[in-house]
């Protein structure tokens, strides 16, 4: 049996899988971001509650939004807590066995390369939409992996000032401390920034996309503004990695518009010629990141063939 974590900026959310990735078991708590001690608390109780109805310590692999220093030590703005703090050694400790990590946006992709939407492409790109914009790349069937763990954080690149002043954007200031970053406008709460913008009254992306779909005009002009800052940012993925195929994840994976209508809005920012590349839903859904994070536990914990 191994273990899947995903560390979200809300949840915790955990699968147990047998050796065939049959999930057999699954759970999930609230992520205290501001209490380091409550965060290791909750995550090693909802492993611990997992060893007890599975009837044994289970291999454990983490997906968590950030990556892991030379020092060991955590660089993370989605959960706070654990900014410049040995988390995963911390969590090792505390659960007394080896635990293996990943990014929670690489996690994703490497689950969709695994029997997901990226099987058989040659550059398959994840591309995460949701409380923040990351991803990661696989190339025949192999995750990249960069010199500091860095590649993928694109969601910090950023949004060109007269794109921004086409639709009145201001250049936000963004934690990682640059102003402009395309996280800040293309994830979730980014486009309520856009909404709010137009005159949509929408406290969520739930809210917006549902007035959008029932065609009215603030939240239906929000949505095309959307699409065409997404449209840019995917065209400049594309100029530098040029993937065949980009499978979206996060919570706006699920909006059925943006795959129909973001290949049209890439290829306008393109050099003429160029095509834009498939766009696919995940596969594997939400859990996606949490299958990954259990791939990763099995293939680190195999024996060697």
């Amino acid at each position: 049996m191994v273990c899947g974590i995903d560390i979200g900026g809300t949840k915790l959310q955990l699968a147990v899988y047998d050796r065939s990735m049959n999930e057999v078991h699954a759970s999930r708590t609230g992520t205290p971001i501001h209490d380091y001690r409550a965060f290791l608390k909750a995550l090693t109780a909802l492993v611990r509650s997992a060893d007890e109805t599975m009837g044994e310590k289970q291999t454990v692999g983490l997906a968590f939004p950030g990556i892991i220093d030379r020092a060991g030590l955590a660089i993370s703005t989605n959960i706070p807590c654990i900014r410049g703090k040995p988390v995963i050694a911390d969590i090792g400790r505390a659960l007394g066995r080896c635990v293996v990590h990943i990014n929670d946006t690489r996690a994703f992709t490497l689950s969709e390369s695994r029997g997901g939407a990226l099987e058989g492409a040659t550059v398959g790109m994840g591309v995460v939409l949701g409380t923040g914009v990351a991803g990661a790349l696989c190339i025949r069937g192999k995750m990249y992996r960069s010199f500091q763990g860095a590649a993928g954080e694109y969601g910090h690149l950023p949004l060109p000032r007269n794109l921004l002043e086409k639709y009145g954007l201001p250049a936000r200031y963004c934690p990682c401390g640059s102003d402009g970053c395309a996280e800040a406008f293309l994830s979730g709460p980014g486009l309520v920034r856009i909404g709010n913008r137009f005159g949509a009254s929408c406290n969520t992306a739930e809210e917006l996309l549902q007035a959008a779909g029932q065609h009215v005009t603030a939240a239906e002009r929000s949505l095309q503004a959307y699409l065409d800052c997404l449209g840019f940012f995917v065209s400049r993925l594309t100029l530098l990695i040029d993937p065949d195929v980009i499978v979206l994840g996060g919570g706006l994976s699920n909006v059925k518009r943006l795959h129909r209508e973001l290949p049209g809005a890439v290829s306008a920012h393109l050099l003429d010629g160029l095509e834009a590349p498939s766009i696919a839903p995940p596969r594997f859904g939400a859990g996606s990141g949490v299958r990954g994070a259990a791939i990763l536990a099995m293939e680190e914990h195999s024996p060697p063939p």
